[in-house]
């Protein structure tokens, strides 16, 4: 049996995650913004490639990744990044921007 400082201190931090998905946070630290700046090479996912990735629906299909047995969903006019990702259309418009070659 565990002694009590340590139950004690396992229900603080469930209590601090429990709180946390409430977006009550109680620590020290706090998160901070972060912004990315490495360059990926992505390809548009048209109709074309759709099909060619199995979709049934015509605006989605399901990608083999190597993170997760279910896969990934990709949509219509979304992106396929080279580090087998897909990046929804919304996005890509939210946080990507070309690059010069």
């Amino acid at each position: 049996m565990l002694q009590f400082e340590q139950q004690s201190r396992i229900f603080a931090i469930g209590l601090k995650l429990k709180r946390y998905r409430s977006a009550i946070v109680f620590s020290a630290t706090e998160f901070k913004p972060f912004k990315r700046i490495k360059t990926i090479k992505a390809i548009k996912i048209d109709a074309e490639m759709l099909e060619l990735l199995g979709s049934e629906d015509g605006n989605t299909a399901m990608i083999k990744v190597s993170w997760d047995e279910k896969g990934m969903k990709v949509y219509k006019d979304g992106y396929l990044a080279d580090y087998e990702y897909g990046i929804a259309p919304h996005k890509m418009q939210e946080n990507y921007e070309l690059a010069p070659k």
